[in-house]
C-alpha cells in the first residue's frame, strides 16, 4: 500500500509541473486543467483565467510526458489505497493566494467533458474561486 506521503508528493510534483509549463501565459492569476484517462491513453485540457472579467481566460493544455507520468503513477497510488480507479481528475491552482484544490470522478462519469454546447458554462464553471 502507498503512504500518505507518496500521494502528497505526487499532488505537489504535478501542482509543479503545471505551473512551469512554458505553455501556460505568464500573468496567470488561477489555472484549471482536467486530466483525463481515454482508450487511447491520458489527455489533458485547462483554461487559465488571468483575472474576474469575462473574457479573461485563454484554453490550456500541456504535452509533458513527466505530468503525465506523475498522473498516471497519482492513480495507481490511489487505487492501490481505495481500490476505486478515477478516471479524470480535475486540479485547480490559484496564484494569489497559494492554493490548490483538486478533484476526481470515478465510475468512468465524464464529469468535466467540454462539448460545443457547454464551452461557456464549463468555463466558468471550472474557473477557481
Amino acid at each position: 500500500m502507498a503512504t500518505g506521503s507518496e500521494k502528497d508528493q505526487l499532488i505537489a510534483q504535478i501542482a509543479q509541473h503545471i505551473v512551469s509549463s512554458p505553455r501556460l501565459d505568464a500573468d496567470w492569476k488561477s489555472v484549471s486543467l482536467v486530466f483525463t484517462f481515454e482508450k487511447d491513453g491520458l489527455s489533458n485540457f485547462g483554461y487559465s483565467y488571468q483575472n474576474g472579467g469575462q473574457n479573461s481566460w485563454k484554453a490550456f493544455s500541456t504535452m509533458s510526458d513527466e505530468l503525465d507520468d506523475d498522473v498516471i503513477r497519482l492513480c495507481s497510488v490511489m487505487k492501490d489505497e481505495s481500490k476505486a480507479t478515477w478516471h479524470q481528475a480535475l486540479f485547480q491552482l490559484i496564484r494569489g493566494g497559494r492554493e490548490m484544490k483538486f478533484e476526481f470522478s470515478y465510475d468512468n462519469e465524464m464529469r468535466w467533458q467540454i462539448t460545443p454546447y457547454n464551452l461557456d458554462q464549463m468555463v466558468r464553471g471550472l474557473q477557481p474561486h
